[in-house]
């Protein structure tokens, strides 16, 4: 387990502001930090996800770049 030290006070703020805009946004309100007002975690969107990434994973050599752009 990680121990982190804080140097400065709140210097971890911005970051538990961004998860807890994630946790509200994402996960409590079925919406996306990327594209204000748009439902993104719908059925439809998962079911594609797990096609193009879990179904068909690219086993190739090529750099992780590469296997995304081309996913």
């Amino acid at each position: 387990m990680a121990i982190f030290h804080e140097n400065e006070k709140n210097d971890r703020k911005a970051v538990y502001d961004a998860a807890e805009k994630w946790k509200s946004n994402c996960l409590l309100d079925n919406r996306s930090l990327i594209w204000e007002g748009e439902s993104i975690w719908t059925d439809s969107n998962i079911d594609r996800f797990r096609t193009i990434f879990i179904e068909r994973p690219d086993e190739s050599g090529n750099s992780f770049d590469d296997k995304l752009k081309k996913q």
